[in-house]
């Protein structure tokens, strides 16, 4: 992932998934998302890695990566966001969606079946 600050200024800070632990996909998911901010900021303070984008700037986010933004300050920020080598990263996400489907933490009204489905329907054009 290629972040690009466009306006204003973003701190980007993130830290290795491998230290969610060696959980099931569904595991990992539910630890993130049940992380309160200072959980993953004393995180990235300890396994991770901060920096703050200037207007113009750009960062490439290493793969593997448990990330955020953070608009800066009052002024409005505005980013753009480039998936780099995104076919290639085709084959893996539904790879993980397929993994995700499989451990039973996909259901068919949840979103990330909507994105597996969605993945299938590419592949077959």
């Amino acid at each position: 992932m290629l972040l690009l600050a466009v306006e204003g200024s973003l701190t980007i800070g993130g830290f290795p998934s491998k230290v969610l632990g060696d959980e099931s996909l569904a595991g990992q998911l539910k630890k993130l998302e049940a992380m309160p901010a200072t959980h993953v900021t004393a995180e990235t303070t300890k396994n991770g890695w901060a920096v703050k984008l200037q207007e113009g700037a750009s960062i490439l986010v290493p793969p593997n990566t448990c990330w955020f933004e953070r608009a800066g300050g009052d002024d409005d920020t505005h980013s753009v966001r480039q998936l780099i080598a995104r076919d290639a990263c085709l084959g893996p996400m539904k790879e993980w969606l397929q993994q995700m489907h499989s451990e039973g933490s996909v259901t068919e009204q949840d979103r990330l079946h909507k994105m597996l489905e969605f993945r299938q329907k590419q592949q077959e054009q």
